[in-house]
């Protein structure tokens, strides 16, 4: 879904029909509008692509990468996030697991921005 001036209109055509019939005020329908739209906005956000282990944005560069072990031991993987260690995600078991975490915590970090929520 785009973010765009028409995505928007139907989105907020959406949040007055779903208050339409009721006796509310100018104030209700601008928070259906406002729910229906923050409803709408994961779908809006752009997966990360990945080539070769790293996914860039506007303002991050991720990068995947397999930690030194032991041969002996299980393989294990963390993420950078611009050069750092991004520690608070963990380690995986996978690279597929590890750009499933930080695609997650991409989508939260985008979401906190419009909610406030973290």
């Amino acid at each position: 879904m785009n973010f765009d001036r028409e995505t928007l209109t139907e989105l907020a055509l959406e949040g007055i029909d779903a208050v339409h019939d009721m006796d509310v005020t100018h104030a209700d329908y601008a928070r259906s509008i406002a729910d229906t739209i923050l409803a709408a906005l994961p779908g809006m956000i752009a997966p990360l692509v990945w080539v070769k282990g790293v996914a860039r944005t506007s303002v991050a560069t991720y990068i995947v990468a397999q930690m030194d072990n032991e041969p002996e031991d299980e393989p294990e993987w963390f993420v950078y996030r611009n050069g750092k260690p991004l520690g608070a995600l963990g380690t995986f078991d996978s690279e597929e697991s590890a750009c499933v975490a930080v695609e997650t915590h991409h989508r939260a970090a985008i979401m906190a921005a419009f909610t406030g929520e973290s």
